[in-house]
This record gives C-alpha cells, structure tokens and sequence, in this order.
C-alpha cells in the first residue's frame, strides 16, 4: 500500500440484481499478488451496516466475514459459481486468512448515509489513486460485478474509465451471461470445456486447472503464479502482468494452477516426483518445483 494511504468510500448502494441488498466499496489498497490497487469489493448492506457489532471484542476480523458470508453470499456471488454452489473452497469468501483484506476494507469504510450510486465519490477515489501512481483496478476484491444491475455498472465502470483504460483492469466474473462486462472482465472458468465455450461467446478467459492436470496448448501459464517463476525464474505482480486479465488483452485463455485449500500438499507431492506443468502437446509450461532443489 502506497505510504499506508487510506481512502475507503461506499459509491454504491442498492439491490442486487436478485433484490438482495448489497454496497460497492472504491478503496485505495492491495495485497502481495497485485501491489497497490484501485480495488472495488462487493459486500452484503447487512455485513457492512453491523459490522462494528460484529467484529466488538473479536481479535480476528476474517473469520468474523466468513461466518457472515454463509447467510448472504447470494447476494454478492452469482449462482453460476461452483463456489456458492458447493458452500465451500472460494479462496476469499470462504478462507479466514485472505478474507483478512476484506474485514480491513470494510473496517475502514467512511460511514455513509449513501442511497444509491455516487459517481462523485467513485471519480474521487480514482483520481486520487492515479494521482498516487496506482496503475491497476482490481474488480473485485470479493463479490462479482455480475450482481451489480447492469445499468448501474455501466455508470460504474464510465466512470472508472475515464481514469483507467480497459488494459488497466484486473476483472474476473463467474457469470458468463453478463456479456455487458466483456469490456473489462475475463471469463473465470472451472475447466477447458468451459473456457472454450465462453471464448466462442466472446470473452477472455481464466481458467483453474487442477493440479496434475494438462493445459490446453493455446493456453498461457499466468506469469504470477509460482509455477511459472519456478521455471522462468523471473517474478510478477498482477501490476507488472504482460498478461493482465481484462477484456482488452488478446491472449484470451490464460490458466492458473489451483491453488486452494489443500493445494499446496498436492504441489508438494508433483514437486518430490519431479512432475511438470505439462500442455496437452506434452511441451512444459510450468515447473511445480525449481529444477535441482
């Protein structure tokens, strides 16, 4: 975080596009994966309006979300996901540790008597990020843009725009439907069959891939991930990406390695068999372990 600068602003309150109450909060933040960010993060009206009752006494704020989340992750999360399907393995929305950088966004939350959308505050927070050298917009930190009523999001994203150009983006959307996001989302994909159909209906793609398994030989390897540097030995961020994912990038399916609970044993077990990151081809797209460690 830049000088620990704090700006954290409610720029959107209302339904979601199930009638489900929800606040879109603009912040100035990021984590060790995408550095400094202009980051949006979808939450649930209840959690944020009692957050303070919540969290009174508690040492830990993560766990708090996450226990919060099982009632109303509807209303942030489409039902497209397997993760809201499956109530379980959502690396924010249900693991305690990275739910840590939501609990601090809505800790830091100005109070708001907002009602409805403030493109006022949303350009304030995005000036002042570039006006600090922030060069990426995470979309989102937690919830998916799909929830937001389209209307609303094309105000949103307008907005954004005008201070960050669509190549600027980090954003992923489980809801392949909400086609009005292709401008500055990628597709997030459970597998290649699902990817691919999601290219042919014109999106970019990310798509998990478990680990053990082949990629597709089309497919680039995310350069953040630890597979690649294991092989390139040469690190990214999400910031320094050549591979950003967002609507504009022609690389259109972009693979990452699981990396979930229980993921890191399952690595382990590739990396002492000396296994690889393989494409379909059998070429080497990734390392699970340096070689000659």
């Amino acid at each position: 975080m830049i000088n620990n600068f704090k700006l954290s602003l409610v720029v959107y309150k209302g339904l979601s596009t199930n009638r489900k109450p929800i606040t879109l909060i603009a912040s100035i933040g990021g984590n060790k994966a995408t550095s400094s960010v202009l980051e949006l993060t979808l939450v649930p009206t209840p959690i944020l309006e009692n957050w303070h009752e919540l969290t009174k006494d508690a040492k830990q704020q993560g766990p708090i979300y996450v226990q919060a989340m099982r009632e109303h992750i509807d209303s942030v999360c489409p039902g497209s996901c397997r993760y809201v399907q499956e109530g379980k393995g959502c690396y924010v929305q249900h693991n305690v540790r990275n739910a840590g950088q939501v609990a601090r966004i809505i800790r830091d939350c100005v109070p708001s008597t907002l009602d409805g959308l403030s493109l006022d505050d949303l350009a304030r927070v995005a000036s002042t990020a570039r006006m600090l050298g922030i060069q990426k917009v995470r979309s989102m930190v937690a919830g998916d843009a799909s929830m937001i009523p389209a209307n609303k999001w094309q105000q949103i994203e307008s907005t954004i725009l005008k201070h960050y150009p669509a190549d600027k983006w980090l954003g992923y959307t489980h809801n392949h439907s909400a086609t009005h996001l292709q401008r500055t989302h990628v597709a997030s994909c459970d597998n290649e069959a699902q990817a691919h159909k999601a290219m042919l209906n014109g999106w970019n793609v990310f798509e998990v891939v478990q680990v053990g398994d082949a990629i597709a030989n089309a497919a680039t390897l995310c350069p953040k991930s630890k597979e690649f540097l294991n092989k390139h030995q040469r690190p990214f961020t999400c910031n320094g990406c050549p591979v950003a994912c967002n609507g504009s990038n022609q690389k259109k399916h972009r693979v990452v390695i699981s990396h979930g609970n229980g993921d890191a044993s399952r690595k382990a077990a590739q990396a002492r068999r000396g296994l690889k990151v393989l494409n379909k081809r059998g070429q080497v797209r990734g390392l699970y372990a340096v070689q000659g460690s």
